[in-house]
């Protein structure tokens, strides 16, 4: 995902004097003598966080990019990125690969199954023209290899990528994994088991209802304001569930805008394909997709068809076209371009800026979507994401304790209060469990706690917590288990 650039590059480029970027020709020597390659696929909503983290231990950065599904981070790190004793020593050469494409399920089966999939391949075959220390440099759009990923992350818990629904009295539906098969020719379904992994929250992250320059118009003209216009969260429920088209016996937008001309109107549904954790938290969020297993007992179904073609509109159903995006910026180029005369909704992560944007936000039941109203639990869409690695080593795959120790320092401080406040990544949260003062409570907080820790989650009450104390508040109960078919709970 491509966001802030700018900004991330400008905190790249601050270092020590000591701080090395890596050139493809140093990353070709270093390549199976010192070199120390990690590959993690997953959420592209949290790659800017991963970004920030990477800038972080190494000052001086090279970033290596197959448009904005592929990217990679290089140098020699300045700083230890250990957990305990096993990690990463300062001046480790180090070669982070995140895969964003397909999105959340392929930080989930192709880690529990160790499956290779695409991944970029940072050489100078690859990456070796255009190459400027320190910057963005363009790799060939060709430039992968199939490759088994050593971790991986999602917007939602894993169990939520794997767990089949009934549709329709059919079983067995999968909802939340692609259709088909993976890079290498292998179904997705049935998925493998997630038990194998090492699985953790890592951070908070808000997810918002986005409408098309028309619809947004039209909203604050219907709502009298010149703010921020809002939405119901039953209206969207209908909208992504089918309830809502431009077609007899159907409620039109004027359930949305109270306009009756605007029934007339075509409903466009911006949204990521299958695999995408914005997709799964979109079907939990709206659909009760999680919480609810059966259409029979109220879950609505995300409207899609089984013919769809991505990244192209689906006409098949009267009155609505949907768009099925592999990519957010697959999603926010429906909002802005082929909506025309009609309205489009879609839902897109928090961390995108629509400050300078045709497309814009929209609250939900009247709660706009900031870091305030979110770690209270005022803003409802936010769910936890998660980290996971296979737990055996596997030399193999280059997978050892060293490794491990690392991808735990990852997981432990991409999102923690102090770095967010040091590399702010928009509406991203710490876990309850994060916060940097342990006997500070939701009132109390103070500093960076009071602006970027979270005092709520949607938690399984399975877990490991101390009652006696914040719930969150000691060393042993970190590792919690959160549950997105839960509501929010204020827990700290």
């Amino acid at each position: 995902m491509n966001i802030r650039l700018i900004a991330l590059a400008a905190l790249a480029a601050v270092g020590t004097a000591h701080a090395t970027s890596l050139s493809p020709a140093q990353i070709d020597a270093a390549r199976g003598v010192d070199l120390k390659e990690v590959r993690i696929y997953g959420a592209s909503a949290q790659t800017p966080a991963l970004a920030a983290y990477m800038a972080d231990i190494c000052g001086a950065m090279d970033t290596y990019r197959i448009g904005t599904d592929h990217v990679a981070y290089a140098c020699v790190t300045t700083k230890d990125a250990k957990t305990g004793s096993q990690g990463y020593a300062a001046g480790t050469k180090l070669l982070v690969v995140k895969r964003d494409a397909g999105g959340s399920a392929w930080g989930v089966t192709p880690v529990a199954a160790e499956l290779p999939e695409k991944s970029l391949l940072v050489n100078v075959a690859n990456c070796g023209t255009g190459y400027v220390p320190g910057g963005s440099t363009a790799c060939l759009s060709t430039a992968t290899q199939m490759a088994v990923p050593h971790a991986g992350i999602s917007d939602v818990e894993p169990a939520l990528h794997v767990a089949p629904f009934t549709v329709n009295k059919v079983k067995g539906v999968y909802l939340n994994l692609p259709a088909g098969v993976d890079d290498g020719g292998l179904p997705w379904a049935p998925p493998v088991k997630v038990t194998a992994m090492d699985t953790a929250a890592l951070g908070q992250t808000a997810f918002g209802v986005a409408v098309s320059p028309a619809l947004y118009a039209k909203l604050q003209a219907a709502q009298g304001t010149t703010g921020v216009p809002t939405v119901g969260r039953a209206q969207v429920a209908a909208v992504l569930a089918g309830y809502v088209r431009a077609a007899a016996g159907y409620a039109g937008w004027s359930a949305l805008t109270g306009d009756v001309a605007d029934d007339a109107k075509t409903v466009v549904i911006c949204r990521r394909t299958a695999g995408s954790g914005t997709q799964a938290a979109s079907n939990a969020f709206f659909l009760e997709v999680g919480a609810l297993t059966d259409t029979a007992t109220g879950m609505l179904e995300p409207l899609t068809t089984a013919t769809a073609p991505v990244n192209a509109f689906d006409t098949s159903i009267p009155g609505v076209s949907v768009y099925h995006g592999s990519g957010t910026g697959n999603v926010l180029t429906c909002l802005t371009t082929n909506p025309g005369s009609a309205y489009a909704l879609g839902v897109v992560t928090g961390e995108r800026d629509d400050s300078a944007t045709t497309w814009k936000f929209v609250k939900i039941d009247n709660a706009e979507m900031t870091n305030a109203n979110m770690r209270k639990g005022l803003y409802p869409f936010v769910y936890t994401s998660s980290m996971q690695w296979n737990k055996a080593e596997n030399l193999t795959i280059g997978r050892d304790k060293a490794m491990m120790g690392f991808l735990g320092h990852v997981r432990a401080n991409a999102a923690n209060v102090n770095f967010l406040a040091t590399a702010p990544v928009p509406r991203v949260l710490a876990l309850p469990s994060h916060w940097s003062n342990t006997t500070e409570s939701c009132a109390s907080a103070t500093g960076n706690n009071a602006l970027y820790g979270s005092c709520v989650e949607r938690l399984d009450y399975g877990s490991v917590y101390n009652p006696a104390s914040f719930l969150y508040g000691l060393a042993a109960s970190k590792n919690y288990k959160t549950n997105s078919a839960a509501p929010l709970r204020q827990v700290r």
